[in-house]
């Protein structure tokens, strides 16, 4: 299956190589279709003697492959070596995918500030202990007498005298402290960000906290999910934040009314997925340019986001290749089409994979008669 495409240009013809990771690599004219020569191998000293066959080579636009990169300074060291935009944009939205996922949770939590009326099921019935401090009460606020009272309740005077100052608790579990005591307002900021647990933990160990997820994710259900009744939590699959990092706008992500707008307040208010969508669209804006100079002030910019670490190996790799990729933005040549279309072969390939055979493939794609 072919896997990878890059364009080759020589003076007024155009040649593309087409690295297939089974069977090879091909060299095909653009304008007929046909191909010129093919190898079967990728490696870097067979594809260099491949292409010494084509002295004329002046542009190539291939991905970021090093055992290509290598082949083609060896054989053709006067070429312009292009970065394939496709592949740029796909690596960076690849990257910024992983680091949604890696810092939100499946799904993007939305806590609206509202106050919720109590409904007959959250309206806990008085306990039985609650309605005997009532009737101690009555009768002490009657004779306004310790001994008495505590005598007719059959009781401790300094039982009644806790009562009477309020000093008691109808809580009969046994209270914890809590590694999070003091820490109620930072839990409850990064909850409300829609950060993973694990995340949250390595931020409150910045703050001193001891614990574990487990301890963190039992003080959010019990003091945030369970005992605040005057919020609201709503909730939207991340999924639809990334769909964005793949040049989809709001209004392509399939949302109703409310969870576009649920949708459009998130970004709004958290900055760490402001900041994601951000990177992407300034660096689809950056390709197209025709500034290659800014594109170190892009690098330099997003390098060291520690909650983006994905981010950073695209960035390195970028250095590594930064000649490749300037070029990318100086010259329109680009295999985009191409590339395009072998993404789609791939895809049915998956789909296809251990259950049917080549044959199918071939009748899908090109329409024949084979079975």
């Amino acid at each position: 299956m072919t896997i990878d495409t890059s364009i080759v240009r020589a003076g007024i013809d155009d040649f593309s190589i087409r690295k297939r990771y089974t069977y090879g690599t091909i060299l095909i004219n653009q304008d007929t279709g046909q191909s010129i020569d093919m190898i079967f191998s990728r490696e870097v000293s067979d594809v260099a003697e491949f292409l010494k066959q084509f002295k004329s080579i002046k542009y190539i636009t291939r991905d970021g492959s090093k055992s290509y990169r290598a082949a083609i300074n060896e054989a053709l060291p006067n070429a312009i070596q292009i970065s394939d935009r496709f592949h740029l944009i796909k690596g960076l939205a690849e990257a910024l995918n992983d680091d949604v996922k890696r810092n939100f949770n499946y799904f993007i939590i939305n806590i609206k500030r509202e106050q919720k009326q109590p409904t007959s099921r959250e309206i806990k019935p008085i306990s039985n202990k609650e309605k005997r401090i009532i009737e101690i009460l009555k009768t002490y606020n009657e004779n306004k007498n310790f001994s008495k009272t505590a005598k007719i309740h059959n009781i401790d005077r300094r039982t009644l005298s806790k009562y009477v100052k309020g000093e008691y608790s109808l809580n009969l579990k046994r209270n914890r402290n809590s590694f999070l005591k003091g820490h109620e307002k930072e839990v409850r900021a990064l909850y409300e960000r829609g950060l993973k647990k694990t995340v949250m933990v390595l931020e409150l160990r910045k703050l001193g906290y001891k614990g574990n997820r487990s301890n963190l994710a039992e003080f959010i259900k019990k003091y945030i999910e369970e005992k605040d009744k005057s919020i609201i939590i709503t909730k939207i699959k991340r999924q639809k934040l990334v769909n964005l990092l793949f040049d989809r706008g709001l209004s392509d992500l399939g949302l109703d009314s409310e969870d576009l707008n649920l949708m459009k307040k998130f970004i709004k208010e958290n900055t760490l997925a402001k900041l994601i969508l951000k990177i992407s669209l300034e660096f689809r804006i950056l390709l197209f340019s025709k500034r290659p100079n800014h594109l170190d002030e892009w690098l330099d910019k997003y390098d060291n986001i520690k909650e983006l670490s994905n981010l950073k190996s695209f960035i390195r790799g970028t250095r590594l290749d930064i000649e490749a990729v300037k070029n990318s933005i100086i010259y329109d040549e680009s295999n985009g089409k191409t590339e395009g279309v072998v993404n789609k072969i791939k895809n049915k390939k998956r789909i296809m994979y251990g259950r049917c055979k080549f044959s199918l493939l071939r009748s899908y794609f090109f329409n024949t008669n084979s079975t």
